[in-house]
């Protein structure tokens, strides 16, 4: 492996289990699964920071308690990654102000790009990639907690916004499979704040095409550059929100 030729010393594992054999552990990143996540997060925080990049992953209650009460007593911090989430940092300030009223995320994606969990999801995606005219689908709308459900490696953007935000239950996502998008995601965020006393109110609309190398891809060059910007980050101070001692970063 060309990686062995170039960093001799480094080490790698047969088994995330043997993580605590390494002597010294600075942070853990995962970019792969919201089930890694699940399964070995509380274990990764006995060793070291932890920057989770499947943040469907915290969709699930009784997981996000577990991980909250191990956040709460250890050394270790717990980060998440913004991803492809523009504008996180405004949609958390507004919630702690406690301001914010509504998100709503549409995220659209070529059918390819897709890894559905639900079968009739997975029906309705294949049909609009057997089709000979460029279209779109609408596959999902709804509260987040149960988009993460059905589409985890597709919609982290729009966990991390409900996370940051007012919860999974009252965030909603739109899943849309557009076989037009061959070689961008989109992802369009409205943020609305609480109408004031003469009933004027906040309003945040943004778009992000972020250009992808394949139709198949699911995530965009974009997110990588966030990812790597996230990496760098999570060596500053940590704040505390939803609970949870993490940081969006």
């Amino acid at each position: 492996m060309k990686i062995l030729v170039k960093f001799p010393l480094v080490k790698f594992l047969e088994a995330l289990e043997q993580i605590k054999n390494i002597d010294i552990v600075d942070l853990i990143v995962e970019v792969c699964h919201p089930i890694i996540v699940r399964q070995y997060a509380i274990s990764f925080l006995d060793r070291a920071d932890f920057l989770i990049g499947s943040t469907t992953a915290l969709a699930e209650k009784e997981f996000r308690f577990k991980l909250s009460e191990k956040s709460h007593s250890t050394q270790h911090r717990v980060f998440v990654a913004r991803g492809a989430l523009w504008g996180a940092n405004d949609i958390q300030m507004i919630s702690r102000c406690d301001y914010l009223q509504s998100v709503c995320i549409t995220m659209k994606f070529h059918p390819r790009s897709l890894r559905l969990n639900d079968p009739k999801l997975r029906e309705l995606n294949d049909e609009l990639l057997g089709s000979n005219e460029p279209r779109s689908v609408v596959l999902f709308e709804g509260p987040a907690r149960e988009l993460c459900r059905v589409a985890p490696n597709n919609v982290n953007t729009i966990a991390t916004a409900a996370l940051i935000g007012i919860g999974f239950d009252q965030t909603i996502g739109r899943l849309i499979a557009d076989s037009s998008l061959c070689d961008y995601h989109s992802i369009d965020i409205e943020v609305r704040g609480k109408p004031t006393i003469d009933g004027k109110q906040f309003e945040a609309n943004i778009q992000r095409l972020s250009p992808t190398n394949s139709s198949q891809n699911v995530s965009s060059q974009q997110t990588f550059r966030s990812f790597w910007h996230s990496l760098l980050q999570c060596t500053n101070s940590y704040n505390r929100f939803n609970e949870l001692e993490i940081q969006i970063c």
